[in-house]
């Protein structure tokens, strides 16, 4: 059934079912869904909209539309998509009314002279941890620390139940087990110093299994078709509850951003259950990108194994003086190549949309967005426009980034979200993962375990950053300890 729309409204998909819409289709391949919006309507990648549930949702994938929206912080509300996720992921709606409450600007710990609400504030305190300064060095050197640690052959063996010893004296290790660990284990650290795996040494896990049934919390499936989901989930808060009824003069090793958002919503006469169910929402943005941004990257250098020498080159002098860890300074900025390849698997990873609310009509295009619909923006669909990242779009090239540098600055690219709600996290995100890479190539030969093929990605599911592999496409890797 062909739906009726306005000449200066976008067109609308065509859908069968009234109300029900595009619900079926949106739910089982988001990402196919979208690309057949787009060539519907010959690819123009003009504002289009689908139904999904009696809801209009406007879908953006042009670059300059993406940032008119962006812009517009008037009409197009973010706070509405943030208190939806808040009551999803488990917070009461007393919770919800007091992070949003206008807060005392004399009564803030944090400089808050307009006296924003904690929920709107949250995203300062983490930005001031997480920009270049020494807050942000604070977390590279927590993550350097761990990495220097467990990142050698003998560590691995003793530590890791999941490598497997071989006859000739390497090992092998899933890829995606091992850098999930790694990075989880290493984030939580990071953010809630020793203590937190002391108590509960297996959050990691809990974390994990969660983490990948967590699409099913934004399709909101019935908590009777995912139990699972939400025991890890439960198992996780309840770790985090153990953490925070510890008195804080207990705890080391934490970030200021812990400690601060801890102090801030205490001050709110939060439970301690309540901020263990907030604090779970960060713990998950903290450890769910890092681990999979780290696989699809050493993924793709295995298969294009050439650059592993090329990045190995580059990355030497970030050992400097006989150091164990590398320089983050150094790599950050004077390893073009190494971040090239970075950006492209972040191209090529990255499958979150950004959602606003409408709270009045608006422009953005030339089409009016009614007031009450919601804006869509896919990224990945930005980032395989060949208008703006060139040909061969579906295919992984390292260069693409270092030959062309000035794509970093396009309107498309978008891996980290935009506007006032760009992910504050996207330079520790880097940091822990080029420094990982370049560690571990530094100390061990990593190489595929014999044949087989690139992991397949899981392009269906909804996420809240990169994309993760199918179930049973892990690669099986080899490590050999390099002659020092």
């Amino acid at each position: 059934m062909a739906t009726a729309s306005f000449p200066d409204e976008p067109r609308e998909l065509p859908y069968w079912f009234p109300f029900v819409g595009h619900l079926w289709s949106f739910s089982q391949n988001s990402q196919a869904l979208l690309i057949r919006g787009r060539n519907y309507f010959r690819n123009t990648r003009e504002p289009f909209a689908v139904t999904v549930l009696g809801n209009t949702v406007y879908v953006l994938t042009r670059g300059k539309d993406v940032a008119e929206a962006y812009r517009n912080t008037k009409t197009f509300s973010f706070e509405g998509f943030v208190q939806h996720m808040m009551r999803t992921t488990g917070c009461s709606e007393v919770v919800v009314s007091k992070m949003y409450a206008p807060q005392d600007p004399t009564r803030s710990r944090f400089p808050n002279p307009k006296g924003k609400p904690l929920a709107v504030l949250a995203r300062e305190l983490h930005v001031h941890q997480l920009y270049p300064r020494k807050d942000l060095a604070y977390l590279g050197a927590r993550f350097n620390a761990y990495f220097d640690r467990y990142l050698s052959l003998e560590a691995i063996k003793a530590e890791r139940p999941y490598a497997t010893s071989n006859p000739d004296g390497s090992i092998s290790v899933p890829l995606m087990t091992w850098v999930s660990d790694f990075f989880i284990r290493g984030g939580q650290r990071a953010y809630f110093g020793d203590f937190l795996e002391n108590i509960v040494p297996d959050i990691s896990w809990a974390f994990l299994e969660f983490d990948d049934l967590s699409w099913q919390i934004l399709y909101q499936y019935l908590k009777v078709l995912s139990s699972k989901m939400h025991a890890a989930k439960a198992r996780v808060t309840e770790a985090l509850r153990k953490y925070f009824e510890t008195p804080m003069t207990d705890r080391t090793g934490d970030a200021w951003f812990t400690k601060a958002m801890e102090n801030e919503m205490r001050d709110l006469d939060l439970a301690t259950k309540d901020i263990s169910i907030l604090m779970q929402t960060i713990y998950w943005g903290i450890n769910t990108n890092t681990r999979r941004g780290c696989f699809w990257m050493l993924s793709y250098m295995l298969f294009h194994p050439e650059m592993i020498h090329l990045v190995m080159q580059e990355t030497e002098k970030a050992f400097t003086g006989g150091s164990k860890t590398p320089n983050i300074d150094y790599l950050n900025d004077s390893c073009p190549l190494t971040n090239s390849i970075w950006n492209e698997t972040l191209r090529m990873s990255a499958a979150s949309s950004s959602v606003r609310y409408i709270t009045e009509d608006s422009i953005v295009g030339g089409f009016k967005l009614r007031k009450g619909n919601k804006v869509m923006v896919p990224y990945r669909q930005l980032h395989f426009d060949e208008t703006v990242f060139g040909d061969r779009i579906n295919e992984f090239n390292p260069r693409r980034f270092y030959d062309n540098p000035a794509l970093l600055k396009s309107a498309s690219w978008r891996p980290f979200g935009g506007g006032a709600t760009m992910c504050p996290g996207r330079f520790v995100a880097k940091q822990a993962v080029v420094s990982f890479i370049a560690t571990a190539f530094n100390r061990l030969r990593i190489s595929v375990d014999g044949t087989q093929p690139f992991p397949t990605a899981k392009e269906g599911n909804p996420v809240i950053g990169l994309m993760s592999n199918q179930p049973g496409s892990d690669l099986r890797v080899r490590l050999v300890p390099r002659k020092s």
